[in-house]
């Protein structure tokens, strides 16, 4: 799994630089996903990785589209899907991602 994930403030400077594999996805979703995959609730650690990796695969497609169609590689976060939002923990003060 490749991509780097550059979180800027308003002001386009450099918050955080993850790679996508250290996006933090928020519990809801890998349950969530986990019953959707696996039918499970309380998922093993390997159901669970799984699910926590499949998340981070939809992510990355869905932002290497959204700056595909808009031809940049710097998003707006207001630009970013409402599934993306949801799925990830991003500090309040990143106001741009960057993917590389």
């Amino acid at each position: 799994m490749q991509g780097v994930l550059i979180l800027l403030d308003e002001n386009k400077n450099l918050i955080a630089e993850k790679r996508i594999k250290e996006i933090e996805i928020k519990e809801e979703y890998i349950i969530q996903k986990s019953l959707e995959l696996f039918g499970d609730r309380d998922p093993c650690i390997l159901h669970r990785t799984y699910c926590i990796n499949k998340i981070r695969m939809e992510i990355l497609e869905e932002l290497n589209n959204a700056s595909k169609d808009n031809g940049k590689y710097i998003l707006s976060i207001d630009d970013l899907s409402v599934s993306v939002l949801q799925r990830i923990n991003l500090p309040p003060e990143a106001k741009f991602i960057m993917i590389q």
